[in-house]
């Protein structure tokens, strides 16, 4: 998504022009005949007309140069005003905090096209009613945005708001869900400390540097859309939901047919937010991940789609400014989103390889009833270190789960331990996370296998499943020498007491 656009004022210059001499020869003439008695009204009459309309001409240039430069004017201040508003300063979560300009040059978005480092962005949006302060109110959305200069491609990464996660507060460590990460941490009092907390506590479930957060609330979300005249979302399922929350704590029921549906803010918002579907698989929090990115990526097409009708509408463009000042919060600076700008244009979320949309869910976390707390999500890893281990290979290929999916290799595992159902425990992790294609595991011809190995039936026909295959179990791959009369199995994996100490 573009987070702003590059506004180029051109000065405009008048010289005045002297006459020519041929005027001259003119006024010359009318005064020979003025001298001589002769007739001078039809050229005094001329003479007249010409100077009251050069004199409408250039007071109608007068006119266009100061509505232009009144409405430059204008908005240049609206523009200071809404930077001055939304733009704090950035506390860099992974790194030392960053605080003043002179240390700016360190976060990546600055020198992109030299540094080539990912930009991380954090999107938060805030579940907040009209009479609530920002401050004081949960994230509804997190989402982890992660743009890599170099290939200009885009990694989204989901987190559910109810996942438990560790926080620092006080001196001691609290277990709370993500979502009031943002108010535990507002309480430290300083604007933007509420998402400084979160791009802490996301740094450090995922691994990876948090540079950026950009904060709006559900009221902005959609006051944006309407001004850039609505989105345009193509909806594989249909949602009905009749227990959408209105204003009031009341229900305001959705009703989205599938297709190709253009959507105003309001719609986007319900399209985004709703949890309560009819058809289960627009019921969960999951799918509801889904379709925030789905909004977001709408969003930053009609953005860059509508830059020159914001760019000529005045009215349009301050309505926007006054939104983002009052539902919109961030500390990327004034010189970083210029920059931000230029790269975004040049990311084609049209292209199916330039935009990775993925969702945290099984295997890494799950559910369960906990006495004394509410409904959570709980890591299947306490460490997080399975999520970290999963964003790094998301981040070195985000496109894997489709390059497996079209390579399409029958894969099975063996247990060469013995450690009962070991394959299939992991057989079923692999094929959550990545989509594997998978034959029922079984035994290996031995259970004292120290080594994990990698059996590859036909070599050089699934590259990317085989380089991950070697990747997630540190080890190299061979044909066998024989083969198993009619083997049915491209992909062969013998786990070994290796992995079981890694999972156990």
């Amino acid at each position: 998504m573009d987070l702003g656009k590059k506004r180029g004022m051109q000065q405009v210059a008048f010289t005045r022009r002297t006459r020519h001499p041929a005027t001259s020869r003119v006024t010359s003439h009318h005064q020979l005949q003025t001298s001589r008695g002769g007739r001078t009204g039809k050229a005094t009459s001329v003479d007249s007309f010409y100077t009251r309309a050069r004199r409408i001409v250039i007071f109608g240039f007068v006119v266009v140069i100061v509505a232009v430069v009144g409405t430059l004017g204008y908005l240049g201040v609206k523009s200071f005003q809404a930077a001055s508003t939304i733009i704090v300063s950035n506390k860099r979560s992974g790194d030392l905090p960053i605080v003043g300009s002179a240390h700016v040059d360190s976060l990546p978005i600055i020198n992109w096209e030299q540094k080539k480092e990912r930009i991380n962005i954090l999107v938060l949006g805030l579940d907040r009613r009209y009479w609530e302060k920002p401050e004081s109110t949960r994230t509804d959305t997190i989402i982890l945005v992660s743009i890599n200069p170099e290939d200009k491609s885009v990694v989204m990464y989901s987190i559910p708001r109810d996942l438990e996660v560790p926080m620092e507060y006080h001196g001691s460590t609290r277990y709370v869900k993500i979502n009031s990460v943002h108010v535990w941490g507002a309480e430290e009092g300083d604007r933007g400390s509420g998402p400084a907390a979160v791009k802490k506590v996301v740094s450090e479930i995922l691994g990876v540097p948090v540079h950026y957060f950009v904060r709006i609330d559900f009221d902005g979300f959609r006051r944006v859309i309407d001004e850039l005249g609505g989105v345009t979302i193509d909806v594989d399922i249909p949602l009905y939901d009749y227990e959408y929350p209105d204003e009031e704590f009341g229900y305001d029921p959705v009703e989205i047919d599938a297709g190709i549906q253009v959507m105003d803010g309001d719609t986007a918002l319900k399209y985004a937010r709703s949890r309560h579907a009819n058809d289960w698989r627009q019921a969960s929090d999951l799918s509801r991940a889904e379709r925030q990115q789905q909004v977001a990526v709408a969003v930053k097409e009609k953005a860059i789609a509508s830059r020159w009708d914001l760019i000529t509408d005045p009215v349009k463009l301050a309505n926007l400014l006054d939104t983002m000042k009052e539902n919109v919060l961030t500390d990327i600076s004034l010189e970083e989103i210029i920059e931000l700008m230029k790269l975004g244009r040049e990311i084609d979320t049209s292209n199916p390889r330039s935009v990775a949309s993925r969702v945290m869910g099984t295997p890494h976390i799950y559910h369960k009833e906990v006495e004394g707390k509410d409904w959570r999500f709980y890591a299947s890893d306490p460490t997080f270190g399975e999520i970290k281990m999963y964003i790094a290979e998301l981040f070195d290929n985000p496109y894997l789960l489709e390059d497996i999916e079209s390579e399409g290799a029958v894969i099975r595992f063996e247990n060469g331990t013995t450690y009962a159902n070991f394959a299939a425990a992991i057989a079923s992790d692999l094929q959550q996370e990545y989509g594997l294609i998978l034959e029922k595991s079984k035994s290996a011809d031995r259970n004292d296998y120290a080594v994990t190995a990698i059996h590859v039936i036909n070599a050089g026909s699934y590259p990317e499943t085989v380089s991950f295959l070697e990747r997630y179990f540190n080890s190299s791959s061979y044909v066998p020498n024989e083969l198993q009369p009619g083997e049915t199995a491209d992909i062969i994996v013998i786990l070994g007491e290796d992995m079981a100490e890694t999972y156990y």
